[in-house]
């Protein structure tokens, strides 16, 4: 992220409603006609002065809610261009998002067609970008 979460570990609530027209979201704190809860856990993992690595647990699954969420408290994820800081944005160089999943862990209610996978973890390794700004880091 761009900047550093005030809180090290939180959990975030808000409301978020999607523009179809526009392709984007709008987060509020407080309930809205039109808008649905959220909620994104997060963890800060590694922080230097310009810059975060967080791990991200959705509890709620609506579209762009960790890019819109973490945009939401002031940190949005660098290289983001629709929530994002484009000064620092252009400044890293860039482009695209940082957003990388490092692990899916599936959970399913026992009557689901998917109960099987309940449990099933997958893990990926860090991609470069993670391992040349925050080389210390164990996921």
């Amino acid at each position: 992220t761009v900047g550093t979460p005030k809180e090290r570990k939180a959990t975030l609530y808000g409301w978020h409603k999607k523009s179809a027209s526009h392709n984007t979201v709008t987060v509020r704190d407080t309930p809205e006609e039109g808008f649905q809860e959220i909620i994104t856990g997060y963890e800060v993992l590694a922080s230097n002065e310009r810059h975060a690595l967080l791990s991200v647990d959705l509890i709620t699954g609506r579209t762009h809610q960790i890019r819109a969420h973490l945009a939401h408290i002031h940190t949005p994820i660098l290289g983001d261009t629709k929530y994002g800081n484009m000064r620092e944005n252009r400044a890293c160089r860039c482009k695209h998002q940082l957003l990388w999943a490092y692990q899916l862990q599936l959970e399913t209610d026992a009557d689901s067609c998917l109960s099987n996978l309940n449990g099933l973890t997958v893990q990926t390794p860090p991609p470069p970008f993670m391992t040349k700004e925050f080389p210390k880091v164990q996921l």
